[in-house]
């Protein structure tokens, strides 16, 4: 039960008390209808050994037994009684005997044969409680000749006395018979409890039913609930029943509408959080991208000063070096003119080759084109081929089917069709020899086939690595154009440095006066740039922390957001 569904517990808890209830009602009602049928046997038998002893009691005169052994009472014969007895026995379908002390006298019973059981003696109880105490007596354990009846005593008073007991009265009814009525309304009893057991059964696995598949939509859609689902409708029958289970239902689809406008504010909320997050993250990462360029830049600065400190402080020392560079330059300007000219020639022979080139590209190319064309060709002969050799297998099958045709009517013609069985044999050994080599054809055929589809895929690829080879060839072209641009560029300046090595010697002089300036503004540049470095240090560091917040900021919203994309709504 444990484990049960509720369904089966509903129904097991409904059906066993009714079951068990139905049973003790069972038990009680069989034990009260067979007394109460007991009773009524009874009273029956009673009244029936009353009428008996009233129609005896009619005759007047005393009960005596004359000396042939007849009993008498006054003027009538009761040992010749049997029309009476049987008369009484008919209509009252019980059994009548007269006892006149502890002897059977006169009675309706018979035995087996047929013949009337008449002389046996009463029992010594029956003799005790009836004939000594004078009462009357119920018995249901009377056996008369192996059968069992339900009989009443009553004692027989001699006329006039109510003192002297001359005999008894005995009337029975058959057990069986009695039994078998008990039983008939017992399984009437029975057939109507298990009638009321099964329409109960059916009424209480409706209402189960109903309950269960209730309570199940309300798991089901907990279930969804639990998965993320709020899509999920109760049925609108469901709804509106009053019950608990009803009120249980209509809870959840509060929940569920709960549930649906949180998670919708929710995902609102966390949609604009993360738009947000992103944002500052943005803004943030932006402004410490700039304090570190800004940082670097001071940085830079600060260098430079420095290098231009030192190269102010030095540059009076190498002005003399200036000329000699001045000199040099002049030579190796000289120099660099005669090699750009150089690698303008050579530039030109390198166009003149990759032009060769990709001639030859283009004819290795068309070349290409054509092979793939010989071997789509060769694909098809082989399509032709095949079509052919499954011709040839088809001729080969009938021929081969026809010659065993052949062999068998050869067979049957005897001796005058042995030539021709020959025939057929060497005919059924062609075709089975054209079968074969059909096989082979087809075989060789498939391999050339997949050899030339393997043959098409590879100048597929070759031609691809043409083409690609061509685009890196007019690539090529284009930077030896660049290149040759770019030296017609230098040489012109060459020419411009031949002009300003002019200018140099003029400038000297004012570089030495510049110098000494810039050497003291250099000295102040550095102190101002210092302090401004450290400044930037401190800010970067402060925009370094808010960003690191607001990456747990966006971390938090994209959790919090995929938590919320699990509920669909």
């Amino acid at each position: 039960m444990k484990n049960a569904k509720l369904r089966t517990k509903i129904m097991v808890l409904a059906i066993i008390p009714i079951f068990v209830v139905g049973i003790l009602l069972a038990v009680v009602s069989f034990g009260q209808l067979y007394k109460t049928i007991l009773a009524e046997t009874e009273n029956s038998l009673e009244a029936a050994a009353e009428a008996v002893s009233a129609a005896y009691n009619q005759n007047s005169g005393d009960y005596f037994q004359n000396d042939n052994g007849d009993v008498w009472k006054g003027g009538y014969n009761i040992s010749m009684s049997e029309s009476l007895i049987d008369n009484i026995s008919e209509n009252t379908g019980m059994a009548v005997t007269f006892f006149y002390g502890d002897r059977r006298i006169v009675t309706s019973l018979k035995d087996q044969e047929g013949r009337r059981i008449l002389g046996s003696p009463a029992g010594e109880l029956i003799r005790k409680k009836v004939l000594e105490q004078g009462n009357s007596y119920f018995s249901s354990q009377v056996s008369v000749e192996g059968v069992w009846y339900l009989g009443y005593y009553i004692p027989v008073y001699q006329n006039n006395s109510e003192e002297e007991i001359v005999g008894m009265i005995f009337v029975g009814t058959p057990k069986e018979e009695v039994t078998g009525k008990i039983s008939k309304v017992c399984m009437m009893i029975g057939l109507i409890l298990l009638a009321a057991l099964v329409c109960t059964i059916i009424v209480v696995t409706l209402v189960s039913n109903r309950i269960s598949i209730a309570i199940r939509s309300g798991i089901s859609t907990l279930t969804d609930i639990a998965d993320g689902n709020l899509t999920m409708d109760i049925d609108g029958d469901y709804m509106e029943h009053t019950d608990e289970v009803g009120e249980l239902l209509q809870s959840t689809c509060r929940l569920k509408d709960s549930l649906v406008a949180i998670v919708s504010g929710l995902a609102g909320n966390t949609r604009e959080l993360g738009e947000s997050s992103v944002h500052i993250n943005e803004l943030l990462e932006g402004t410490s991208q700039e304090i570190a360029t800004m940082e670097q830049a001071i940085r830079d600065i600060a260098e430079g000063i420095r290098y231009q400190s030192q190269a102010a402080e030095e540059a009076s020392q190498g002005i003399d070096t200036i000329d000699r560079m001045i000199r040099d330059t002049t030579r190796e300007a000289k120099e660099l003119g005669i090699s750009a000219e150089s690698m303008h020639q050579a530039g030109q022979q390198a166009s003149e080759h990759l032009e060769s080139l990709n001639a030859v590209n283009r004819e290795v190319l068309q070349a290409v084109g054509q092979i793939q064309k010989d071997t789509n060709m060769t694909n098809e002969a082989a399509d032709h081929i095949r079509e052919a050799v499954a011709v040839i297998m088809e001729i080969a099958e009938e021929t081969n089917l026809l010659a065993l045709n052949a062999s068998i009517e050869a067979a049957r013609a005897g001796e005058s069709g042995r030539g021709f069985a020959v025939v057929a044999s060497q005919i059924q050994k062609l075709a089975e020899q054209s079968g074969a080599s059909s096989d082979r054809i087809n075989k060789i055929v498939e391999r050339l086939s997949s050899s030339s589809d393997q043959s098409v895929r590879t100048m597929n690829h070759v031609q691809e690595v043409i083409n690609k080879q061509s685009e890196d060839i007019v690539q090529t072209e284009q930077i030896f154009d660049s290149v040759e641009t770019g030296i017609d560029s230098s040489m012109k300046g060459i020419e411009r440095i031949w002009n300003s090595v002019n200018h140099l010697e003029e400038a000297k002089a004012s570089i030495v006066n510049l110098i000494q300036t810039l050497t003291r503004a250099t000295r102040e540049s550095e102190e101002n740039t210092t302090t401004t470095l450290e400044s930037a240090h401190v800010v970067k560091e402060a925009v370094g922390d808010m960003l690191t917040a607001s990456d747990g900021l966006k971390e938090m919203a994209e959790d919090l957001s995929g938590s919320v994309r699990t509920f669909k709504i």
